[in-house]
């Protein structure tokens, strides 16, 4: 293998690990946010934003995350961007994107 082959594979790999750890933080984040209920009445209002969601809202906010994550990577990369990151895991991203929006807009 040559070595700008190894050097771009690397710098590859390292930006996949930087945005991967990237993405974790946010969707922790959001996840201790909307989590982080001190009584039984948020709890309550947590599922109602939860019921509220439409598919198309969050078909609409996945395409628009996915899009977001590959758009102007090299092929390559973005070939590893959709193996890390299949469909279900970026719906799942849109759904906690979706009510965090929907929270924080609710405070």
């Amino acid at each position: 293998m040559s070595d700008a082959l190894s050097s771009e594979l690397l710098s590859a790999l390292f930006k996949l690990a930087t945005l991967q750890l990237r993405l974790g933080i946010i969707a922790t984040e959001a996840i201790l946010a909307l989590f982080r209920v001190p009584d039984h009445r948020g709890r309550a209002e947590h599922e109602e934003i939860e019921m509220e969601l439409s598919d198309v809202e969050i078909d609409a906010a996945a395409i628009a995350i996915d899009e977001r994550l590959v758009r102007g990577h090299e092929l390559g990369f973005q070939c590893l961007l959709r193996t890390n990151f299949p469909r279900d895991a970026i719906r799942e991203m849109a759904i906690a994107a979706l009510m965090a929006a929907r929270k924080a807009r609710d405070a």
